[in-house]
């Protein structure tokens, strides 16, 4: 299995018990209970820019972008989100793409808690929440993905922005957030700089 991707493909690799082991993202423990966003189709659909994760040595972080969409389905209105991932490498954009459902819809809104799909061919088999929006805005969202398996967990987190490029003090108040939620992952900034064109839509 090849899981040189973004976001889609490591979570895909690591789950399905690959060859491969994450390098800072593979840890022991148990996953940390967060606190979700709400989300809503027009805060959290489109296009956002990965400038800070945890860092891989299985992943390039190298013009990481991703194309998130959320659409309900009109069966027990559950919410799907699918998540378009693309990065650079050897002169051409790589994609994957990762889906996502909330199994427990509120009817206060979007909780943007979700079992993201790990199977490429099924439904996830239980429906504990493993991805999380923990925070989005205008300009600004910190995605969580967590899962356990055995005594280890997977670790992951990305800051995404709408724009290719945000100033170092803002980035470090997304960590902060980061922080405040129990999460102390170790993230490095992902290259942003002389990134060829990409497509508008997928």
């Amino acid at each position: 299995m090849n899981s040189r991707s973004s976001v889609g493909c490591l979570i895909l690799a690591v789950i399905v018990l690959s060859d491969h082991v994450t390098e800072g993202a593979v840890l022991p423990g148990q996953c940390v209970r967060v606190s979700p966003a709400k989300v809503t189709e027009e805060n959290i659909s489109g296009r956002w820019y990965e400038l800070r994760r945890v860092h891989s040595s299985e992943t390039y972080e190298k013009c990481n972008y991703d194309d998130y969409t959320l659409s309900p389905s009109t069966f027990r209105q559950i919410w799907f989100l699918k998540i378009n991932s693309s990065f650079y490498s050897e002169g051409r954009y790589a994609h994957s793409i990762a889906k996502a459902l909330q199994p427990h819809p509120s009817r206060f809104g979007i909780s943007a808690s979700f079992v993201l799909d790990t199977t490429w061919a099924r439904a996830p088999a239980n429906d504990e929440p493993n991805f999380f929006v923990l925070y989005v805005d205008n300009r600004f969202a910190i995605v969580y993905f967590c899962e356990e398996f055995g005594r280890m967990k997977l670790d992951l987190a990305w800051i995404m922005s709408r724009d290719r490029k945000a100033k170092k003090a803002e980035l470090d108040d997304m960590e902060t957030i980061l922080h405040a939620h129990g999460l102390h992952p170790k993230m490095v900034d992902v290259d942003q700089e002389n990134c060829p064109p990409q497509d508008s839509t997928r």
